[in-house]
């Protein structure tokens, strides 16, 4: 047996060219009941990497200078189940810049407009 998406186009083109003693109407039933399975489904996927709240994410935990543990969130990247390093933005959650002699000329080039703007205005 296919997939249900397989199973789904099935019965489209048995709704388009109905078999005797299977009428239209029941094939089109099943394809609706094909459908909304197929929308459960995809449902159900979503459903499992569907992030925590933000109330009940984890926090970074890093020790902050006057002792206590940081209790800024900690850093998730889009699409992602689990954070990226267990750090907020501020202990290490983030890029610490430009690496490539590429990314860091198009960073001077962006700093050096901005001051341009800023020495006209």
């Amino acid at each position: 047996m296919g997939t249900d998406a397989e199973i789904a186009e099935l019965l489209r083109l048995a709704a388009m060219t109905p078999a005797p003693g299977f009428g239209r109407r029941s094939l089109l039933r099943l394809l609706r009941l094909a459908e909304r399975m197929e929308r459960r489904m995809r449902w159900e996927e979503r459903r499992e990497f569907r992030r925590p709240p933000k109330r009940e994410r984890p926090r970074c935990g890093a020790r902050c200078r006057d002792g206590h543990p940081c209790r800024a969130p900690a850093v998730w990247l889009p699409g992602e189940p689990a954070p990226r390093n267990g750090r907020c933005r501020m202990h290490g959650g983030l890029s610490t810049g430009p690496k490539t002699p590429e990314g860091k000329a198009r960073i001077a080039e962006a700093n050096r407009r901005r001051a341009r703007a800023r020495a006209v205005s």
